[in-house]
């Protein structure tokens, strides 16, 4: 018997024949997170074993504390303990943009949420460190609006000057994939040190179709809007073009 939980975690997941990446994807927590439990570095939280137990059957005892049964039945499988989920399988990784796992008849791929927030409001908000949150959004949509997942992320808008169409706090699918000519739209966009959310139209472009004076407008018709000049010294740089936000409804 394997004489602590991460190595009893590691033995079910040979088990059943997955590796780190699509074991901790089929739970819905991330790689880092199966591998830190199997290393010993952290223990299975309430949540983990939970989604152990409905997921896989895996008894709450054993995988602690090496208490009876592996499972709570003898059978071993995908088959969640609620019939009418669909099961989760590893990708098809020989399609492109397979995604990250796949649900029912459709491909899922996770997209990395940022701890970035884009001022939309008169002062600005300057970015952080990555987040390990994701977000998953099927092939599907994401093909239908030409959006590769690992050119895609999640950021959080703050201020309220592009209400209603980003609501303060509303968090942003964003494409960082933006070559010139840029088309009128929503962008993140960086000028100096802060970051920023605003309309920008390019009033004019130089000889290879680059932007050399851009307006950025808000939604508050209060607020003047802003004429740019990209520069050598990347004082002001599009760095991301808004694509869909994600809001809570407010009554």
């Amino acid at each position: 018997m394997s004489e602590n939980p991460g190595k009893r975690l590691a033995l079910f997941r040979k088990k059943i024949g997955l590796n780190q990446r699509d074991f901790a994807y089929q739970l819905g927590f991330s790689p880092g997170r199966v591998g830190s439990i199997e290393s010993g570095a952290s223990a299975p939280s309430r949540n983990f074993l939970e989604r152990m137990s409905e997921r896989y059957r895996v008894n709450a005892d054993w995988l602690l504390y090496g208490r009876g049964e592996m499972l709570h039945d003898q059978g071993v499988g995908f088959a969640p303990a609620n019939p009418t989920r669909p099961n989760i399988k590893p990708p098809d990784r020989a399609m492109p943009m397979g995604g990250d796992f796949v649900s029912g008849d459709q491909a899922f791929s996770f997209v990395r949420q940022f701890e970035l927030r884009a001022s939309a409001g008169p002062g600005a908000v300057v970015e952080s460190e990555d987040s390990n949150s994701q977000i998953a959004f099927t092939r599907k949509w994401l093909l239908a609006r030409g959006l590769a997942p690992d050119l895609c992320g999640l950021v959080h808008a703050k201020g309220t000057s592009m209400e209603p169409v980003i609501p303060d706090g509303a968090l942003m699918l964003v494409a960082f994939n933006v070559m010139p000519p840029i088309e009128p739209g929503i962008y993140v966009y960086r000028d100096g040190d802060d970051i920023y959310v605003k309309h920008l139209t390019v009033l004019e472009k130089d000889g290879f179709d680059r932007p050399t004076k851009v307006l950025a407008t808000s939604q508050d018709p209060s607020l003047p809007p802003v004429v740019l000049a990209p520069s050598d010294d990347n004082a002001f740089r599009i760095l991301a073009r808004v694509v869909s936000v994600i809001s809570d409804i407010r009554i």
